[in-house]
């Protein structure tokens, strides 16, 4: 990197200036000389920062199959925005998920690919650190997936998605049952139903939750008029609206198409659509920002 007196004010470069433009990189300039090694060290630092980030991000999608790491898997980029309470809210949520995680992998470690045509309905808080509250009436009536919704309902009807068999499976503990479904028809009528029975509308909550240090910060730390502030903002729940459509879509999607073939292949289905979202709502972004 070569740095000129010219470059800090043009007035040296001009034809009637009787100064010369000098490099900055020689002995009689040990200011610029010092300020170019600042610059330079700079922007080595950036590049590393980024190169670790970038890898960090790669280890994770690599990772994605194990419910632990496909949690965090927006890590990386959440440190790199410097967004700290999102950052705390994801190891917070993987944190209070460990058990039931650890119950998951157990479960594809124990019948890695036996084939199962039931999906149980998944839950926000069963079989968590925060399962205590699951036994609060209210949150046992609200912890439940979009297929218990009105809104899942009308899904299923729309599309004709019809239940052929029903069963009640063992849950996390000795005394707890889920209920299990089987649906009938083409493999699209089954993919829609197992995945309406994965997407816990508390997850959905969540998952907005951690959302709103960006959407708060889009506001706060833009400079301008109201207008400016509202055209951030406007972006910022674009992005925010992509990352929480498309995370919970794929999730759900991927483990739905691979799960009835195997709990092994359903957390590599998980995994994959993790990552897929991830790399989706990033070209989004970029998107927002190029258009917008």
């Amino acid at each position: 990197m070569a740095l000129r007196v010219a470059e800090f004010n043009s007035i040296f470069n001009t034809p009637s200036s009787n100064y010369k433009a000098a490099p900055a990189y020689n002995e009689q300039n040990p200011v610029f000389n010092r300020l170019k090694e600042d610059i330079d060290r700079l922007e080595t630092r950036a590049n590393q920062t980024k190169e670790h980030s970038n890898t960090d991000q790669a280890l994770l999608y690599a990772l994605s199959p194990l419910p632990p790491a496909r949690r965090i898997g927006s890590l990386p980029d959440t440190m790199e925005e410097k967004n700290y309470p999102r950052a705390g809210l994801l190891l917070g949520m993987a944190a209070a998920n460990f058990p039931s995680d650890l119950r998951e992998i157990g479960i594809a470690i124990k019948n890695p690919f036996q084939n199962n045509p039931f999906q149980h309905e998944l839950s926000f808080f069963r079989g968590t650190f925060l399962k205590k509250l699951f036994e609060n009436p209210f949150v046992q009536k609200i912890d439940k997936t979009l297929f218990s919704t009105k809104f899942g309902e009308k899904i299923m009807d729309v599309l004709k998605v019809e239940i052929e068999d029903f069963k009640a499976v063992k849950g996390p503990t000795s005394i707890t049952t889920l209920n299990s479904y089987k649906f009938a028809g083409s493999g699209i009528k089954k993919l829609i139903g197992n995945s309406l029975l994965r997407i816990p509308i508390l997850g959905i909550a969540c998952t907005s939750i951690l959302e709103m240090p960006a959407i708060i910060k889009s506001v706060t730390k833009t400079n301008g008029t109201v207008l400016d502030k509202g055209k951030s903002l406007g972006k910022q729940l674009i992005k925010s609206a992509g990352y929480i459509g498309l995370s919970t879509v794929a999730i759900a999607l991927g483990g739905a198409l691979l799960f009835p073939h195997g709990a092994v292949l359903g957390l590599i289905g998980m995994g994959i659509g993790s990552s897929i979202a991830l790399i989706a709502s990033k070209a989004l972004n970029k998107q927002v920002d190029k258009t917008c």
